[in-house]
């Protein structure tokens, strides 16, 4: 009779570890199934770069400016005007550092361009170049203003964090190498 109550116990030792088994894995799916749900919601990070900008092509192009020489800058290139408002109002103020976004109109405009500032977490400056690719205006936008206007006559629109183009040497009168974009 002890043997089958020791068999009994054993048994139940058993039962009870693939219980606790089942239930750490229970809680193990619940912990990631809560995190899948949740993650959306939580805060983005000064270092986050919206999948808009991740899916802009990246490329390598230059500028010129009489006084510095030339200056290369990698750079997310995109013709679409909804991915750049959603590329300025979601990336984080830290990821400006090292993000900077080109605009290619595909023509130069005979209109203006409103671009929408109104959730931006840095100070940025906005260089529009014409149809030869000179740098003929320098906007800024600083957190707290609803957009920022670029006058007609523009073909590229060029976005840094403030003081990221004067580093660079990217100034009016500056000249972005056409010849350096991809498909040219």
């Amino acid at each position: 009779m002890a043997k089958s109550e020791e068999v009994s116990d054993k048994q139940m030792w058993i039962r009870r570890g693939k219980l606790t088994f089942y239930g750490i894995i229970a809680a193990g799916i619940g912990f990631l199934v809560g995190l899948y749900i949740v993650a959306p919601m939580m805060p983005k990070t000064a270092a986050y770069v919206p999948d808009a900008v991740k899916k802009m092509e990246t490329d390598v192009v230059g500028f010129t400016n009489p006084e510095n020489g030339e200056v290369l800058l990698p750079v997310k290139i995109t013709e679409e005007s909804d991915a750049v408002d959603k590329g300025l109002n979601n990336i984080g103020s830290e990821a400006w550092g090292n993000t900077y976004l080109l605009f290619d109109q595909g023509d130069v405009t005979g209109y203006g361009e409103d671009f929408d500032t109104s959730k931006i977490e840095s100070s940025l400056s906005f260089a529009a170049m014409n149809g030869e690719g000179e740098v003929v205006k320098i906007k800024e936008a600083v957190a707290g203003d609803e957009e920022v206007e670029i006058e007609s006559d523009h073909r590229w629109v060029l976005i840094m964090k403030t003081g990221v183009m004067n580093e660079f040497g990217v100034k009016v009168g500056s000249k972005l190498m056409i010849d350096t974009l991809p498909g040219s």
